[in-house]
């Protein structure tokens, strides 16, 4: 017979109410299933709020699959996954069919005790401890070790033996903070010097901490294994804590745990809830001080779950046992009593009620009545339910789309004027001349028409200059007829006004079924031979309105076609004209309206109502192609169909704060297409359109009546072209369009029964069939079948024509005196049945080409079928580029005759190698953007690869082998086209200047943090902290902070009096939002950069450990030490300096000291500017060679790169690494924002500006420059050591040159010091040593005469002997002459090495005659005419483009540069933003690449050069890329702060490769094909393995060998094989 145990009321009370709520579930579950079924699935609100603001860490399914646990874990992934990591929070998704374990909980039986098998009592070893699966807690406080199972249950009775704290304890805490590892990372066999990595200063830093706990150390203690240095202090050791690492727990306490939760609480806590004593207490804090979290724990529930965190790890390293008592017991063994909910909802309700009467009572006091705003309340209430009734109606009666479609879009601020059409003219003369030479334009063609247009209609005397000096330069004689005849005519169209010409051939539609069916639209030459009326029957006419419709008038539609057809040869010109023209969109009858009027010299005001900077873009493209000489374009945004927009635009025009200007013609072309909706859904956006069209017409010309009216002048009126269609319901389906236009008909009456008829003259044009516009390009091909029908269709181009010859001098008149209408219908009007007719058309080509598409599918599948498969997708040829080697026959002998033999190559000085992290990624990444505007599907691989987005795998995958990319989140294989595809948009969106992210922990860039002093009202609470803490504040406040030692502790109590002053944080607002960051996901981990080298360094050091590595890798030098095997250690030098420096460690050293946050002991060292280049040589490099660290702000790399130049050209140093770097940080972006030299991003957006325009140097609307960061380095040799190792030359350094200026106060101020490059005296007669042939004689003439020395040396050297010796012993006398014979041929070469210096390198050196720049590139036979590019400096702020441009015009003019001889300009930092001490570096790279590829890239983002800048007519500003055949030589200039002023001189290798004998070149040749085949290799390598870096463990000689290394200058490493 079973026994049960007896139910008691409290068991009944429970099981009814476990079966109420298994009631409840079901009802809910029922309740919730039914919802979903019935109501309309919103499951990404619902995740939004389970994960979002819910932040729910366990979900469970019920159902038959995992669809939803599925699809929120896809969510978690895109939407939560770093703000989780970042809070720390786990989230577990469970299903109950697939996870039933993991969500049932069985609870195990426990067996009912009989009187005769009595219940045992566990023994104190016998207790077990309780089992848990450990939970991350919801709050977000990481939980040292957490997934451990075992989760211990805390007890508060019992106490557990207390033993004191451990030297090992004391020893590994102080270790692990030094070496911010947590405890179970620390290797106890290691020493503190094996765990320090070979930083002294960390390992000084430790054991200075540990002989401050300690008292003293063990000799050696740094070379012992912790273990058993532990033991060797656990011999004195007291158990106490001492001084360094009470210290760390009261930083812990005090900086981490809430002030109401301090050291004598935490102690409390620890020994009621865990029976903890003081020992085991410090141990736990101790092991607290290493695990402690980022943030401080907000209460103390926080600080109590992070301490049993703690506990429980402590638990489970030490494997004690907690006691059972009690505390287990009154925790789980018992049931709790049951509260009464009636009694309790009793007690919640009277508190309530006491609450309010102690309000009520304190009211009374104050006098305050509480309830005095009800009414006014009730009041608002009825208001706010009237005025949503009032929308609500509104809305339903107007519509969404009306509503959003009235809004206005108008703002002076974002209107664009462009009128810097001189520019555009040399900028499409020189892309003339590259495109002719290249052959992609042809003699004749509709392009070479179109560009001879536009240089006659911009011609000027600057222009035809350039012209003349191109033709000088003409080598073929097609371009040189070309040249002379286009220089005739700019002369001549100089002295007319622009004008536009009709293009006397007219063209047809054509369409186009091929044989798979795909239907395309083309146009022909008309078979009348481009004749608009031969035999269409249908002439253009004109006409005005009487009795009620149209009558035509032949005589004048006869002359207005006969000047049509004269516009052929004499034109239109509307220069000093004023248009207004609304409705010009891409691809509109308008934009070719308006191209038309631009390049007839006209100013125009156009508007847009989608303005973007796409937009923008397009509208400035089309006047720089387009605008003539003296035109205007301004570009505004407008809603035409807003009423407030309409009367904002017009006074914008006419006001005198606006463009003060007088419409001459009004073209109100704004449309919107309503095709789909018939009579029965005339919807709001026909409402929209209709307004548009027609009412906000109307008032657009009343608005511009009102100004006129205000002018007074009567005798200027606007003349409108109003845009009329046939289309009087004919097509159908088109809403109200027909309306509106008909509508428009009732001015022609108005003009003469209202009073605006001497203000506005009227012409409308009934505008027929157009083909390609937004509203027809659905019927092109459907044209050519219409015309057949006898209807005459028309170009854009056309019908453009036509609508302008209304507006021509002939006939304005006729529409002054009466409106007049034009029919350019071409007979569309009299097609009857015409929506029928192109139905049936349409339907016939449809038709047509569905057949051909099933014939060619067909095909298709007969062709698989026979096996023929489709080319596979084309994989990403991700080269690794070497400059290429120019070919010796056709390039370089033609030079070698003057050059060779003629310069010391050990005293030239070359580019090998160079590279760049910045914001675009690499050198290669960065030119991809800067050349083309995009990125390759190459760059795109590369750019995902060093964002972290994508990473290379070879392995198996879904039970296949796969070698190549994975998408780095989901280790997918992804395609090199999927990359691209995938990646593209998030890669330009978070690479170059962009809004910042946030670097690290704090606020955003938009906020900057300040501090504000308050005085202490009152006296503050008592807090606690150390003996320490509290002694400084003391210290610091005197009698305003009393402080008081607990009894018995080292604790003390604090109180802060009233009159004391503090600090408290504050918030303000910041502009600087926009720089040029490195693209988000750069790691250095992805290149091999070691862990602790990452942990230690300033940031900027590692985009110099990077860029170093990288500009090796460019050289093809695959390991440092190579170089050893040709040089000696002290001939590599290192000059890579910064503007600022350490930037990050800087505001560790000031700011986080300061706010007592823990800083590195040891991150002085890391804030010093020559701190990274010390990381490179210790790194990689291992030189003994001069190492010098310039500073020079935003000149630095230029100034590093003058400084290893002397080094090479003085003989200290074959080889340099040379370049800048800096960071960007807030501190100091904001300190550039005060001196207002950077962009305020928030005026800039309210302009209408992304972040990515907001640096275009040179252009008239500039206004300041925007901070980037990152680093460059360039890798220069001898030529002699390039040529040994068979290095890649980049390019040569002719010339490096800095300069200050003069007195002055602004430091910020550019100078113009760096005009000295170019002083030189004027004479008469230049000096001879700028002949090359002169000099080349004196060369062979010195060479003969050393020749003959050496000869004499030679001969005299038997006598020699016999003086010296005065014997004749065979063995002294070979090896003194061996001797001899190498000191003589020494002496020799040395000679010839001086007179190559002193007729070649430097011979322009000491004669005032000739300038630097001239003098360096006469040493290759060049000339101030061959500098093809110049790099500026170009930060875009008005005073530096104003000053740099005024030295480079006054430098060339002064050196004789020839008139004509335009030179493009570069601007590179309107793609990266300027990054201060690398953008030289930068600079430099460009122009190396430019040299390369024969491409100069356009500064994009300048849409409008600066009219200040057309004075400097040796330079053209371009916006585009140019081809060039080659760059001789190029230009680098330089500025920064604190008068530096700096240029660079670089000219193409196939000149240095002229000076040398045929057989060293073939050789050369051969040795760089080698060193580029193994660079590729072990660049493909790299990536794939992620080691581009790969840092040194020891110099390239043994301990033994160090001496011997240093002090013999012919030690070298051996020759590897």
């Amino acid at each position: 017979m079973a026994m049960h145990a007896p139910e008691t009321p409290a068991l009944s009370r429970a099981v009814s109410r476990s079966e109420q709520d298994q009631r409840y579930a079901r009802v809910l579950l029922v309740e919730l299933l039914a919802h979903q079924f019935c109501f309309p699935v919103q499951w990404i609100e619902t995740q939004n709020l389970i994960l979002g603001s819910r932040r729910t860490e366990r979900l469970v399914e019920i159902g038959p699959s995992n669809t939803l646990a599925t699809m929120a874990k896809r969510t978690i992934d895109l939407k939560y996954r770093s703000k989780d990591m970042a809070q720390n929070v786990s989230r577990q998704l469970l299903s109950f069919n697939s996870d039933v374990d993991k969500i049932s909980y069985e609870e195990q039986p426990v067996p009912t005790p009989t009187k005769s098998q009595p219940v045992p009592t566990p023994t104190k070893s016998q207790q077990p401890v309780a089992e848990t699966t450990a939970k991350q807690p919801q709050n977000s406080i990481p939980i040292p070790g957490h997934g451990l199972v075992t989760a211990i249950v805390a007890h508060s009775s019992s106490e557990i033996e207390d033993v004191p704290v451990s030297a090992q304890d004391v020893v590994t805490t102080i270790v692990a903070a030094s070496l911010k590892k947590p405890l179970e990372d620390l290797q106890m066999s290691k020493s503190i010097k094996a765990l320090s990595g070979g930083r002294s200063t960390l390992q000084n830093e430790i054991i200075g901490d540990l002989a401050a706990e300690f008292g003293s150390m063990p000799d050696g203690a740094e070379d012992l294994p912790l273990e058993i240095l532990c033991n060797t202090l656990q011999s004195t050791f007291t158990g106490a804590l001492g001084k360094k690492s009470s210290a760390l727990v009261d930083k812990l306490i005090s900086s981490k745990s809430p002030g109401t939760f301090q050291i004598t609480a935490i102690r409390k806590y620890l020994q009621t809830r865990w029976g903890m004593g003081p020992g085991r207490q410090n141990a736990i804090l101790l092991w607290a001080v290493t695990v402690q979290p980022d943030f401080r724990l907000k209460n103390e529930d926080e600080a109590q779950i992070f301490l049993d965190s703690v506990v429980q790890v402590y638990i489970s390293k030490t494997g004690i046992k907690l006691p059972l008592g009690e505390a287990s017991a009154n925790t789980g063994g018992s049931t709790a009593g049951m509260v009464d909910p009636k009694a309790l909802e009793f007690l919640e309700t009277k508190q309530k009620s006491l609450f309010q009467q102690q309000l009520q009572i304190y009211a009374n006091e104050l006098g305050v009545d509480l309830q005095a705003n009800d009414a006014t309340v009730a009041s608002l209430k009825d208001r706010i339910a009237e005025l949503e009734k009032q929308v609500d109606l509104w809305n339903s009666e107007h519509g969404e789309v009306y509503a959003s479609g009235i809004k206005p879009l108008f703002s002076p601020l974002k209107a664009r004027i462009f009128d810097s059409w001189w520019n555009w003219a040399t900028q499409d003369l020189l892309l003339f001349i590259s495109r002719l030479k290249e052959g992609s334009i042809i003699h004749g063609d509709d392009d070479f028409r179109d560009f001879r247009t536009g240089l006659l209609n911009r011609s000027h005397s600057g222009l035809t200059q350039v012209m003349q000096f191109l033709l000088t330069q003409a080598q073929s004689s097609l371009l040189r007829q070309i040249l002379q005849q286009l220089i005739l005519d700019c002369e001549s169209a100089t002295k007319k006004a622009p004008s536009i010409l009709r293009d006397p051939v007219s063209m047809a539609p054509m369409t186009v079924i091929d044989a798979n069916g795909k239907v395309t639209y083309k146009e022909k030459l008309r078979s009348e031979g481009g004749s608009m009326h031969s035999n269409s029957g249908f002439n253009l006419r004109l006409g005005r309105k009487a009795c009620g419709c149209w009558q035509y008038d032949e005589v004048i539609s006869q002359s207005y076609n006969k000047m049509l057809q004269n516009a052929s040869t004499h034109g239109f010109s509307f220069a000093h004209k004023t248009v207004l023209l609304t409705g010009a969109g891409q691809g509109s009858i308008g934009a070719e309206i308006l191209r038309c009027l631009l390049r007839a010299g006209a100013y125009v005001i156009v508007t847009t109502s989608s303005y973007s900077s796409k937009i923008t873009r397009y509208y400035q493209e089309l006047y720089a192609h387009f605008g003539a000489r003296g035109s205007q374009l301004v570009l505004v945004p407008f809603n035409q169909a807003s009423q407030k927009d309409v009367e904002a635009v017009v006074t914008y025009i006419y006001d005198r704060n606006g463009l003060s200007q007088d419409l001459d013609f009004v073209l109100p072309f704004a449309a919107i297409g309503e095709a789909g909706r018939e009579l029965d859904n005339i919807d709001s956006k026909s409402e929209l359109a209709h307004r548009l069209m027609l009412t906000n017409t109307l008032r657009l010309l009343g608005a511009i009546k009102k100004k006129k009216v205000a002018l007074r002048n009567a005798t200027r009126p606007a003349h409108v072209i109003l845009p009329m269609s046939p289309n009087h319901g004919v097509f159908g389906n088109d809403g109200l369009y027909s309306e509106s236009k008909l509508g428009l008909e009732s001015l022609f009456e108005k003009w003469h029964s209202e009073n605006w008829g001497d203000h506005l003259a009227i012409c409308g044009a009934i505008i027929g069939w157009t083909r390609g516009t937004g509203l027809m390009s659905g019927n092109d091909i459907i044209s050519e079948e219409v015309e057949k029908l006898g209807v005459r269709t028309f170009s854009q181009r056309e019908m453009a024509f036509n609508i302008l010859g209304l507006m021509s001098p002939s006939i304005l008149p006729l529409s002054m005196v009466e409106p007049l209408v034009a029919d350019l219908s071409g007979g569309m009007s009299s097609l009857a049945r015409l929506k029928e007719t192109t139905d049936r058309i349409r339907q016939s080509i449809n038709q047509t080409s569905e057949e051909r598409r099933a014939i060619a599918k067909e095909a298709d599948l007969q062709k698989h079928a026979a096996g023929t498969t489709e080319a596979a997708e084309k994989l990403a040829n991700l080269e690794f580029p070497f400059p290429s080697i120019p070919d010796y026959e056709r390039q370089i002998r033609p030079l070698s005759r003057e050059l060779g033999g003629m310069v010391d190559l050990d005293r030239v000085v070359v580019v090998v190698g160079f590279a760049e992290i910045g914001p675009y990624g690499n050198s290669r990444t960065r030119w991809q953007v800067e050349a083309d505007g995009r990125l390759s599907r190459e760059g795109c691989v590369e750019m995902a690869w060093l964002m972290g987005l994508i990473k290379s795998h070879s392995g198996i995958i879904d039970g296949e082998p796969f070698a190549g990319w994975v998408d780095k989140a989901t280790g997918n294989p992804i395609s090199d086209q999927g990359i691209k595809t995938k990646y593209e948009e998030h890669m330009m969106k978070y690479s170059g200047i962009r809004h910042m992210e946030p670097k690290g922990v704090g606020i955003d860039w938009d906020s900057k943090e300040l501090l504000q002093e308050i005085e202490v009202q009152r006296d503050h609470d008592p807090f606690e902290t150390s003996e320490q803490a509290a002694q400084d504040l003391k210290r610091a406040h005197g009698d305003k902070v009393v402080i008081t030692q607990i009894p018995d502790t080292s604790i003390y109590m604090v109180v802060v009096k009233k009159g004391a002053r503090i600090l408290v944080p504050k918030v303000a607002s910041s502009p600087n939002t926009v720089g040029g960051q490195i693209p988000k996901g750069w790691n250095p981990r992805a290149y091999g950069v070691p862990e602790d080298i990452i942990n230690q360094v300033d940031p900027a050091t590692l985009y110099v450990l990077v860029s170093a590595a990288e500009a090796l890798q460019s050289a093809g030098i695959l390991d440092p030490y190579e170089l050893y095997e040709y040089i000696h250690i002290s001939d590599f030098g290192n000059c890579v300096g910064s503007g600022l420096g350490g930037a990050t460690s800087y505001r560790s050293i000031f700011r986080d000291r300061f706010e007592d946050k823990p800083v590195a002991n040891d991150v002085l060292a890391e804030s010093f500017i020559n701190s990274p280049s010390a990381w490179v040589n210790m790194l990689l490099i291992s030189s003994a060679g001069p190492n010098k660290t310039p500073v020079g702000a935003c000149a630095t790399a230029i100034e590093s790169l003058d400084t290893g130049y002397d080094l090479i050209t003085s003989g200290k140093a074959k080889i340099c690494l040379v370049g800048g770097y800096d960071d960007l940080i807030r501190e100091t972006n904001n300190e550039f924002s005060n001196i207002k030299a950077t962009i305020n991003p928030a005026e800039d957006m309210a302009r209408g500006r992304d972040p990515k325009e907001m640096s275009r140097p040179a252009t008239s609307t500039r206004k300041g420059f925007v901070e980037s960061e990152g680093a460059g380095l360039e890798l220069i040799t001898s030529a002699t050591l390039a040529l040994e190792m068979g290095l890649p030359i980049y390019g040569v350094i002719a010339l490096t040159q800095t300069a200050s200026d003069k007195t002055g106060r602004s430091l910020p101020a550019p100078g113009q010091g760096i005009l000295g490059a170019a002083a030189q005296t004027k004479g008469k007669f230049d000096s001879r040593l700028l002949d090359m042939k002169y000099r080349k004689r004196n060369v062979e003439m010195r060479r003969a005469q050393i020749s003959e020395i050496k000869e004499s040396q030679l001969a005299y050297l038997e006598e020699e002997e016999l003086n010296a010796f005065g014997c004749k012993d065979t063995t002294v006398h070979v090896e003194y002459r061996a001797q001899r014979v190498k000191e003589i041929e020494r002496d020799a070469e040395r000679e010839l090495k001086e007179a190559l210096n002193l007729y070649g390198n430097h011979f322009w050196k000491h004669d005032t005659r000739i300038s630097p720049i001239r003098g360096a590139l006469a040493v290759w036979n060049l000339t101030v005419d061959d500098l093809d590019v110049i790099s500026f400096h170009g930060t875009s702020t008005k005073a530096n483009e104003r000053n740099e441009c005024g030295v480079i015009q006054q430098q060339l003019a002064h050196l004789g540069r020839t008139k004509g001889n335009v030179v493009p300009g570069v601007f590179q930092k309107y793609l990266t933003g300027h990054p201060k001490g690398a953008a030289g570096a930068w600079m430099l790279n460009g122009c190396l690449q430019i040299m390369e590829q024969g491409l100069i890239p356009g500064n994009r983002n300048a849409d409008n050069i600066e009219d200040h800048l057309k004075k400097f007519d040796y330079l053209v500003f371009p916006n585009k890329s140019i081809r060039t055949p080659e760059i001789k030589a190029f230009s680098v200039t330089s500025f920064g702060f604190g008068q530096k002023g700096a240029q660079v001189i670089g000219v193409h290798p196939k000149y240095l490769y002229a000076t040398l004998e045929e057989s060293v070149f073939r050789d050369y040749e051969a040795k760089v094909q080698i060193r580029h085949k193994k660079a590729s290799r072990k660049f493909h390598e790299g990536l794939a393995n992620n080691s581009v870096f790969v840092a040194k463990d020891s110099p390239p000689y043994t301990p033994s060998q160090e001496s011997n290394f240093l002090l013999d200058p012919d030690a070298r490493l051996p020759k590897s094989t």
